[in-house]
């Protein structure tokens, strides 16, 4: 039960980079 609970955490940690790398692409784009 552990092993998916991890996986779902990266996958999130990964999203959470991409739209991190998104806001900062329109932060610069706007100002």
């Amino acid at each position: 039960m552990q092993y998916p609970r991890i996986a779902l955490n990266r996958r999130h940690q990964l999203v959470r980079r991409q739209y991190e790398k998104f806001l900062i692409l329109w932060y610069y784009r706007d100002g």
